[in-house]
């Protein structure tokens, strides 16, 4: 999933290859120490990278001289790791620490190898992996849960990264029942309740529970903000996923207004180029493209995958969703060789590096759909939402928003006057009405940001056209 550059596997090999039978040099280990006390300080002042460049010249000579595997190398070799992430290296901090956990688990040193492990996990996740991450977590929490005197602070923590990764891999029964466990503990600190609530609110998001993940979201967000101590990244991240939700509500210019609110956060924090900002700038665009500033859509949305791109690589699903949604948008605006040439590039990464029949790929499908359908290739639109549909059905339900509306989008398809497949399109349709029943307000919500027709209306309409046509 991550691109890891020869320089810095060039890097990790001679930090990590054992030392050779030389013996230990009183001067380059001082030199070496004192490197790793300048980048300690810089890693307290926020200067991340030049944290890392410093702490990287103390573990090479560390390491030289006294091999990976003592106790005053993997700290060092540990808080290198954490500048990297800081740094917002994560692929490179993730490639440091896999290999750093073998030589903490050779070395029998538990302590640094579960700082790692738990390190290991949350960059996993960062990087668009949580089903390796939750991996990664089936060997922290059970060695966590069998020391609970020693680990009693992280527990709730590490409870609550589990459930952020089974929501994020649309287990949401699962996740729920460990949120609610965690937020009515009267055990749990109230800011790791408090994150629990928000996650919580996400998952109810995902499910499609858009307006009550709304509320729950506003309540969770009222606490951190009231906080003077609350890290920035925390409001930020509240501030994200409540204009995501009011986003897939139907509330857009709510969703413009909060994902403003968290991009003049991360500039307060100096933070506006973070991959943060670049998740924030994508829901920005959605609001703008839905009230119809097409024009300042796309400006954000390229913006956007700048920032993704050179934050978490070319072929993370935020990036590639977000360069899917770029050849969408000018797909609509006529810019078709341009949205043609995007979607060439991206369709192939997406199934590459995404999880086959998953919902994120089905997500990229939709907006790749959409730029091919703009292009005059109906066929292949068709065949990209029809995949698209099967994924969400099976991954979020047959009744979830998400899949009603790409079939919705795929029948209006099926029955347009090119007349691509109508003997199909009862067969789609009649799959959204079963599911749909009485149209909810959040369904109309979605029907009426795609400007499609209700359920019913689409039904009676694709009859008429297919009778009509078979004669």
């Amino acid at each position: 999933m991550s691109r890891i550059g020869p320089t810095l596997l060039a890097v990790a090999a001679a930090l990590l290859l054992p030392a050779g039978a030389l013996g230990q040099s009183a001067a380059p280990l001082e030199a070496a120490r004192e490197d790793a006390a300048r980048g300690n300080a810089l890693m307290q002042d926020g200067q991340w990278a030049e944290a890392a460049d410093a702490l990287e010249r103390a573990a090479r000579v560390m390491v030289a001289e006294q091999g990976a595997q003592t106790a005053e190398s993997l700290a060092i070799l540990l808080l290198y790791t954490r500048a990297l992430e800081e740094a917002e290296r994560f692929a490179d901090a993730l490639n440091m620490a896999s290999q750093i956990r073998q030589h903490a688990l050779a070395a029998e040193n538990v302590t640094a190898a579960i700082a790692i492990v738990e390190q290991q996990a949350r960059l996993q996740w960062v990087l668009g992996d949580p089903a390796s991450a939750l991996e990664t977590y089936a060997i922290l929490l059970p060695f966590a849960e069998s020391r609970p005197e020693e680990y009693a602070g992280q527990l709730p923590v590490y409870r609550l990264m589990e459930a952020v990764m089974l929501v994020d891999l649309f287990r949401f029964d699962e996740a729920e029942t460990r949120l609610r466990r965690l937020i009515d503990d009267p055990a749990t600190p109230g800011r790791t309740a408090n994150a629990a609530r928000a996650v919580l609110a996400k998952s109810l998001a995902d499910r499609g529970e858009y307006d009550q993940a709304a509320g729950v979201f506003m309540t969770a967000l009222a606490i951190p903000e009231a906080d003077p101590d609350t890290p920035g990244a925390v409001i930020v991240e509240g501030l994200s996923n409540l204009a995501a939700t009011l986003m897939q509500a139907g509330r857009f210019e709510d969703a413009e207004a909060i994902a403003n609110r968290a991009l003049e956060t991360l500039e307060d924090n100096g933070e506006a180029e973070d991959w943060a900002a670049g998740d924030a700038l994508r829901i920005r665009a959605a609001a703008q493209l839905a009230r119809g500033a097409d024009a300042a859509a796309l400006a954000t949305l390229q913006s956007t995958v700048v920032i993704l791109d050179r934050t978490l690589g070319a072929d993370h699903p935020q990036v590639l969703l977000a360069r899917a949604d770029l050849a969408a948008l000018l797909a609509r605006r006529g810019e078709i060789d341009a949205a043609r040439a995007l979607a060439q590039n991206v369709l192939p990464l997406a199934q590459s590096n995404l999880v086959q029949e998953s919902v994120q790929l089905a997500r990229v499908y939709v907006s790749i759909g959409a730029a091919t359908r703009e292009a005059g290739d109906g066929r292949s639109a068709a065949m990209l939402l029809a995949a698209a549909q099967q994924f969400l059905a099976d991954g979020l339900g047959g009744d979830h928003p998400d899949t009603l509306t790409t079939r919705l989008q795929l029948a209006d398809l099926l029955v347009s006057p090119e007349r691509y497949a109508p003997s199909d399109a009862l067969t789609v349709i009649r799959g959204v009405t079963a599911h749909a029943g009485p149209e909810t307000r959040d369904q109309r919500r979605i029907r009426e940001q795609f400007d499609l027709p209700s359920p019913g209306w689409v039904h009676a309409e694709a009859a008429w056209r297919v009778a009509h046509e078979a004669h």
